[in-house]
Parts: structure tokens; sequence; C-alpha cells
């Protein structure tokens, strides 16, 4: 690979590790439009790197500061129509994430539960565990 095209992957690495300090949604693919960098070679170029998007993520989106609460508790208030099918209804739900978040729920639908999930995969990039006791 010519040294023009990796000076410009590893300025466009560097922007994007920057970006995300200040804007954890930010994402490889805006970065590389914004610098008119081609996405498939950059990918291909960061695999063969050892940079990886969910890392830096990971590094610079998670910093808790230190003094913000150890846990935080949400009270999530129900949909005034719930879902006709009561046998889609679960109840003691707990869901830990891989960044360490837990959800406890007494009630709700498997549809709610399962766009709730999607919703944080999406925000946090990693699976997580579900269990009903």
């Amino acid at each position: 690979m010519e040294q023009k095209a990796l000076n410009r992957y590893e300025s466009t690495w560097k922007r994007f590790v920057k970006e995300l300090e200040t804007d954890s949604k930010t994402t490889l693919r805006a970065v590389c439009k914004a610098m008119h960098t081609d996405y498939k070679l950059m990918k291909k170029w960061s695999c063969g790197s050892g940079c990886s998007v969910l890392k830096a993520k990971a590094a610079h989106c998670r910093q808790i500061p230190e003094d913000a609460p150890s846990s935080a508790f949400a009270v999530l208030v129900p949909k005034d129509n719930p879902p006709v099918h009561r046998e889609s209804f679960l109840a003691g739900i707990s869901i830990t994430f891989n960044s360490g978040t837990t959800i406890n729920i007494k009630q709700a639908d498997a549809d709610s539960i399962i766009r709730l999930v999607s919703i944080y995969e999406r925000k946090d990039g990693e699976p997580c565990t579900m269990f009903n006791p």
C-alpha cells in the first residue's frame, strides 16, 4: 500500500478517535465521508492495523466521571394501553449487559423487552444476558 494512502487512513483513524471523545455516537463511516476516505478500504486497513471500532468506543465512550453515582434507578411508566395478548407478558426479568448495567423488570410484554434490548445493544455494541428466575 502506498504511503499516501497509509497516511490518509492513519489521519482518518486519529480523527475518528478524537471525535469519539466529544461525541460517542460518531461512526467511522461518517468520519470517512467527511475526510473523503473510502470506507471499505478504511475498514480493511483498520483490521490489518489492529484498530477496532468497538475497542475504540469502549475506551472512549464508557469513561464514567469520578463523581458519578455507582448506581442509578429509573422508573419506567407503563403504557396506557397494554397489549391484548396476556400470554406475551413476562414477570421478574433481570437483564445484565456486558457493560455492567443491570435492569430489573417487574412485568412487561415480550415485544417491549426485545425493543429495549435492541435499543441498548445498538448503543452498547455488545450482547447481553437475560434470565427469568
